[in-house]
Parts: C-alpha cells; structure tokens; sequence
C-alpha cells in the first residue's frame, strides 16, 4: 500500500527517504532566491531544535525538526544541510559524535557531499567518529568516502584518523581482542589496500601514537604498513619514527624497530643527524655526560692558567689540580666515540668485535697514563708510562694493518651495512 505524502502540510507521513524526498521538493532552490549561505548570514547558523533532534532525537524526530525549520525559514533541504554549529559542525558532524549510526546512513544517502566538509578544528566527520569510536560509522564513512580519499586527511592538530584511532585504542583498551582495536584494524586494512598509502597520509605518523600503546599495535604497523616507517615528519628535523623514538626515549620501541628494520639506523634527519645523535641528544644522562664534560674542560683550562704565575708551590698546584677535571671530559669523549663506532659496524660481527675491542684497550691505555699523572708516584708512574709506550710501539703495525684492511674493503663493508650495492664515484 503507498504512503501518502503531502508537502503543503507542516507535517507528512511515509518513509524517511519519501519525507526528506518531499522536502527537497518543497522548496527548490534557484538562483533568484535560494543562493549559497553566506558566513554572515543568520541563516547559516543552525536551528538549536534541529541541533538537539540530530544529537538527542531518534530519525523521526530529526525529519520533523526539518520540516518545521524548512516551514518556518523556508529554505531548501540543501541549504538546511549547509549550516553549522558554533562549532564549524555540520549535521553529519552532529550525527557522528552522539553516534547515530541510522541518521549518518539516511544523511549520506542524501548529501554524501558532506562526508568531506570540515569544521573549525578542520576535522572531517571519519574525524569525529574515529574519536567517538563507532565501528559502524567508521565502516559506512570510509565507504562513501573513498574517492575523496578522507583517510588520509589531516585536522588542525596534525592528526589523521589513524592517528586518532591508535590514541584511543589507548584510552579505551589495551587488550588486542578488545572493542577499543577494532576501528585501527579497519584503518590499518583499509591503507594496506592503497600502495599508495604512505605518500597520501597527510600529518604526523600514526606510528608515533604506537608507542604509548602495546608492542603489539606497533608491530602490526611494521607488518602491514612498513612504508610508514619512513614517512618524515613534518616539524623542522624531519625525522623518522625511529629518530623520534630514540629523541622521547622510548626505548623498546626503538629495540623493536630496528629488530625489524636495522637499515634505519643508517637514516638521517632534515639535519643529517643520524639515530645515534637523536638517541644522544634525547637522553637526559647524556645531557648532564655531555655538561658535566664541558664545565669540566672550562675548569682545567682555566686552572692551567695559574701555572703562569711566578710562585712555584701555585704552578705545581694547578698543574697536580687540572688532572682530575680533564680525566672526566677525556674518557667521556673516548667513551661516545669507540660507542658510536660499534653501533655503526654492529652488522658485521667481526669488524664489531675488533673495534671494540681496540676501543676498550686504548681507553684503559688512557685513564691509565692519566691516572698516572693524577696520583704520582715514582715507580707506579714510571711503570704505566712504560706500559703505554711498549703497548703503543707493539700495536702499531697491527694498528696500521687493521687501517689498510679497513680502507681496502670499504665498499664491502659499506654493502653489509647498508644493505644495498656501494656506489663508487
């Protein structure tokens, strides 16, 4: 039996689709007197009634707060679409954050256009349900919006929908079986369908929301989006995931990354800083094996500056006192350099190990003859000074051997680790 519809009346019976069908009919726009709203024009702010129907109201109460606002302003249904909250939220936006899962579907059936609008906080509403963390509306929205590619869409605080989705798999629930995992699995799924993924995301990584997360979450990001690892960002270093892992200090999820990825230990910044800087930098005890050094150059340097003076007993002082503060910045600065250097050659086993091990020896040879200097005495002094000198005749041919094989086998040494053919210029 057919529903009878009548539009002169403020109100009409049938369908939800036959109802918003009639509204279109009731008032058509045309150039004449139904123009685009402008951002000044009252008519572009929403109806509070039409506001409280979309966010507390059920699809009845929402089709006849339309009608009574399409009767009293007499607008066309698609200017009425047009308007906005305080907020820059349209009606979709509305639907989706009180999750209305029947109005976003019957709204998008009518004006799908407004799957890609954005309000003041320049989110789309994929945004606001993502947020909301509605499985369905997320579904219905990526669906319609897959030529406008919204996905990949960043708002105001830089933040994808992806993005979004790890940061409230946080809040909601860390277990991986949980409701909260849902929605970053669709989005994961959705962008491992696109090759493309990785150049259309816009914004920061969603790997970076991954680590206040499980391991878990990051690991199938490195999976089932490797390419997101080498997404930079958009701040002044530009650096990978990986740099800001190491900057913050997150260090296990730094171990995880390089487990599955070692080559990125040899990527750079926008500043050519590679992880070993960040990782330095970051690190709030290198901070102070890096302030303490420096004060303690500054020290000795101007504690050397007594040993100008004519009186003897102050010369022997400040050449005895300026030891011990130069003993700190010297073994701190062997120290970082050997370190550096293993981490760099860490891949070859071998070469690993012999460096190492000459790092090791030769800073003992150091803080050795140093000590030796610091706390004097005739014989210990005599000893070490002669241990060094023997350790240094003894170790040269082999030192210079090891300089020989080094420069003979770069380009090997290069391909293992870097993992990619050595180009020679």
């Amino acid at each position: 039996m057919a529903h009878a519809i009548s539009i002169n009346d403020s109100e009409t019976s049938g369908t939800p689709n036959e109802r918003l069908e009639a509204l279109k009919a009731r008032y058509v726009s045309t150039p004449g007197n139904q123009q685009q709203l402008g951002d000044d024009d009252l008519n572009k702010i929403m109806d509070r009634y039409l506001y409280e129907a979309t966010k507390e109201g059920n699809v009845e109460e929402f089709i006849g707060a339309l009608e009574n606002v399409s009767k009293s302003r007499k607008l066309a249904l698609s200017l009425i679409f047009d308007q906005v909250a305080s907020s820059g939220n349209s009606l979709l936006h509305v639907a989706a954050s009180s999750g209305k899962d029947d109005l976003i579907e019957l709204i998008l059936d009518h004006f799908p256009y407004l799957v890609t609008r954005k309000n003041f906080s320049e989110d789309t509403t994929l945004h606001v349900a993502v947020r909301n963390g509605s499985l369905k509306a997320t579904e219905m929205l990526i669906r319609r919006g897959t030529n406008s590619e919204i996905k990949y869409w960043k708002n105001k605080d830089r933040k994808s929908p992806l993005y979004l989705a790890v940061e409230i798999c946080k809040i909601c629930d860390s277990n991986p079986e949980g409701v909260g995992w849902k929605i970053p699995e669709l989005l994961v799924r959705e962008f491992a369908r696109d090759e493309a993924y990785a150049v259309k995301i816009e914004g920061m990584s969603p790997v970076l929301a991954t680590f206040d997360v499980t391991l878990g979450l990051l690991r199938i990001f490195i999976d089932r989006l490797p390419k997101l690892l080498h997404v930079r960002g958009e701040d002044g270093g530009g650096g990978t995931p990986l740099h800001a892992a190491a900057s913050v200090g997150y260090f296990r999820q730094a171990e995880v990354l390089l487990r599955k990825c070692p080559y990125l230990a040899l990527q750079t910044d926008k500043n050519g800083s590679y992880l070993i800087h960040i990782a330095c930098e970051g690190s709030s005890f290198s901070t102070f094996e890096n302030t303490l050094a420096m004060y303690c150059s500054i020290l000795a340097v101007v504690v050397l500056l007594w040993g100008l003076s004519r009186d003897f007993y102050v010369a022997e002082l400040a050449y005895h006192s300026a030891g011990p503060l130069l003993l700190m910045p010297l073994t701190g600065m062997s120290v970082a350099f050997f370190a550096a250097i293993t981490v760099a050659v860490s891949k070859l086993t071998c070469l690993g190990s012999l460096v190492l091990s000459v790092g090791v020896l030769y800073l003992a040879m150091v803080i050795g003859v140093l000590a030796a200097l610091i706390f004097p005495s005739s014989k210990s002094a005599m000893r070490i000074v002669v241990f060094y000198y023997l350790a240094v005749t003894l170790s040269a041919p082999a030192v210079r051997g090891f300089v020989r094989f080094c420069v003979t086998n770069f380009p090997f040494f290069m391909e293992k680790i870097c993992n990619r053919p050595f180009i020679h210029f």
